[in-house]
């Protein structure tokens, strides 16, 4: 089925948002005010969800990244699009050196272009009748197949589960690309922070703090 007939939501994260709700009448969502997610109202059941993530120009590369993984998180949701609208070209440019889920060089093929399907970049500089086409062209994608790639491409369940079962070895053995991982492009700061503490504890016979990596664990769970 085509975007045109799936219920649209803005995610906003500035005014142009509620600008751009009012023209396509549709509601708009804000962030958490711990921004851990999405202020997800309560959705009723839907087979098809057209979300459009306005971002501001400046946003960071890592924090578009985080805040559309974040939306395929849409409660109640069976098929999904996304638009991520207002970035600048520079954005646009970073992005396209990243795949879908913020890795870098990533050996298999996530990219943008890949998805785009199912995902449209943006300019702020793109009139609304160009923002609207680009709407209405794309396809709605299983929320169930992207969460299933979004895992594949996370050291996540990996890292979860030499923590959980304080395999000093294994966890030795995912550091090299967890260390490599874009942290802030999965969780928040405070949280990718100390992540990053935690891995740089992991050395050749030194024991890391497994109640560090224990709590590190529970804030990564729910993303697992």
């Amino acid at each position: 089925m085509s975007a045109g007939s799936a219920e649209r939501l803005i995610l906003a994260s500035g005014p142009a948002a509620r600008v751009l709700g009012r023209i396509l009448k549709c509601p708009v969502i804000d962030r958490t005010r711990d921004d851990s997610g999405w202020s997800w109202p309560q959705l009723k059941p839907a087979a098809e969800r057209q979300l459009v993530l306005v971002v501001q120009p400046l946003a960071g590369t890592s924090q578009v990244i985080r805040w559309h993984g974040q939306a395929w998180e849409c409660p109640g949701t069976q098929d999904l699009s996304c638009v991520i609208f207002g970035l600048s070209d520079g954005s646009v440019r970073e992005l396209a050196q990243r795949d879908v889920f913020g890795r870098l060089g990533a050996d298999d093929v996530s990219s943008f272009e890949e998805w785009s399907n199912y995902v449209a970049l943006v300019p702020e500089r793109r009139s609304l009748a160009e923002l609207l086409a680009q709407m209405s062209a794309l396809k709605e994608c299983m929320v169930d197949t992207w969460r299933g790639h979004a895992r594949t491409a996370s050291v996540v369940p990996v890292l979860s589960r030499a923590i959980c079962a304080h395999d000093l070895d294994g966890l030795r053995k995912i550091v090299p690309d967890a260390a490599q991982r874009d942290w802030d492009a999965v969780c928040p700061h405070s949280d990718a922070k100390r992540i990053r503490e935690f891995l740089q504890t992991v050395t050749s016979g030194i024991t890391p703090d497994w109640e560090e990596g224990d709590s590190i664990l529970a804030s990564l769970s729910p993303k697992a």
